[in-house]
């Protein structure tokens, strides 16, 4: 199913597009004006993980990195005629990416590479270690490196985090001046300078080799384009499109949500549900601070502090199969154990204490409602009150089958028995 961030990208006349969504094989499904491409392998073979940008029911590969050069990962293609088009130091290459757990050593891992001759129109885009120290800080980071013969030229992105999406995007124009301009999420990082020409050789995502660690990395919607098709004002509407990605994903999912808030009326006023079968009205019991959403694009999030919140009359339960999902961020952990949610069907089916739903010192947070009886707790692994924005889901399944995601990474599973979920 064709997402809107690709519809997006097919919108310009790019040259190659792959989002992906499908499952492995050497042909992926193609767009552009290029005829379709054969890639090779070396290694394990991607796997399809329901996992996008663009949210929903979309897809994406994912690639190994690991510690032998016969297992890592290396798809790549050399046809003469599609590397051809990068041979004229004229060109616009984009991708998204994501590290579900980021490399905790100081090496480089290999995410993808216009490779070249000595003399090179190419590049290369490495994610850094966490205990990476060039660039300025400690942390990972993408490394971009132009010039593949000499001199090499490394460039640095700032903090790259796991479990977060992000876009990709390199432009070169001519083969003077400061002629590479290199983006993270639509914002350029870097106007590296390059005078060498030759010959690309192949695109390859991953390495021909080894790295220090046997991790993961995702990749969905490639393209590659001219310069002059995919600019600087092309590449942000591309951002743009792919950061929302998750608001349209309860869309794309084909299904009514029971209540669905945008937090996005900064009003003030008693917040409506944007859709949901239930349409519970939620009643603002004090005056919250409006923000905007984790893409700094779309308005809509509030600012809670004590005692305020919205609230709502419990008038149904929602079954034993259900998900609550929601954007949160805190600068960071509390003093004492703080309550996030609450709500109160009866006294058998509930979660209003700090307790069933909290915020843990260790900035962890907790789910564990009461239906029937007190249900094993839903436990995050990580500090997620470090003042970044992160989306959480709660989701039940069979029953029984209780899960937490942190970022789209599974952080905790128990079994739940008992009374439906209100």
């Amino acid at each position: 199913m064709a997402s809107g961030l690709n519809t997006k990208i097919n919108s310009y006349a790019i040259e190659k597009g792959i989002e992906f969504d499908e499952a492995y094989t050497l042909t992926p499904a193609q767009t552009g004006t290029h005829s379709a491409l054969t890639f090779s392998l070396i290694g394990n073979a991607p796997r399809r993980v329901y996992d996008s940008p663009s949210g929903g029911a979309n897809t994406c590969w994912e690639f190994d990195w690991t510690t032998s050069a016969t297992t890592n990962t290396y798809y790549n293609n050399a046809t003469a005629t599609y590397r051809a088009l990068f041979s004229d130091a004229d060109y616009s290459i984009g991708f998204w990416f994501k590290v579900p757990t980021l490399p905790s050593d100081t090496s480089f891992y290999k995410i993808f590479e216009l490779a070249s001759t000595s003399t090179a129109v190419g590049f290369g885009v490495d994610l850094m270690g966490s205990t990476s120290t060039v660039g300025g800080f400690t942390g990972s980071k993408l490394r971009v490196q132009t010039n593949t013969g000499s001199p090499v030229t490394n460039s640095y992105s700032g903090a790259i985090e796991a479990g977060k999406w992000y876009y990709f995007a390199i432009r070169r124009v001519g083969s003077t001046g400061n002629n590479f301009f290199v983006y993270l999420n639509g914002t350029q990082f870097a106007n590296p300078a390059s005078s060498q020409t030759g010959s690309a050789i192949r695109i390859t995502f991953g390495r021909n080799g080894s790295h220090g660690a046997n991790l993961t990395y995702r990749i969905a919607n490639f393209y590659s384009a001219s310069s002059s098709v995919i600019g600087e004002t092309q590449i942000a509407e591309i951002a743009a499109t792919g950061i929302a990605g998750y608001e349209t994903a309860i869309q794309n999912l084909g299904t009514t949500p029971y209540n669905w808030y945008k937090f996005n009326d900064p009003s003030g006023i008693d917040l409506v549900p944007d859709s949901g079968s239930a349409n519970q009205q939620l009643n603002l019991s004090s005056n919250p601070t409006w923000l905007t959403y984790p893409n700094a694009i779309s308005k809509g999030g509030i600012s809670f502090s004590a005692f305020a919140g919205y609230d709502t009359n419990a008038s149904t339960t929602y079954g034993q199969n259900n998900t609550m999902a929601f954007w949160f961020k805190r600068s960071s952990p509390p003093a004492s154990q703080l309550q996030w949610s609450n709500k109160f069907y009866t006294s058998e089916l509930k979660w209003n204490t700090a307790s069933e739903a909290g915020i843990n010192t260790n900035g962890t947070i907790r789910f564990a409602p009461t239906l029937g009886t007190a249900q094993p707790a839903l436990t995050s692994t990580k500090n997620i009150c470090d003042n970044q924005s992160h989306y959480v889901v709660i989701t039940r399944g069979r029953g029984t089958n209780a899960k937490m995601y942190i970022d789209g990474i599974l952080e905790s599973s128990q079994t739940w028995s008992g009374s439906t979920i209100v």
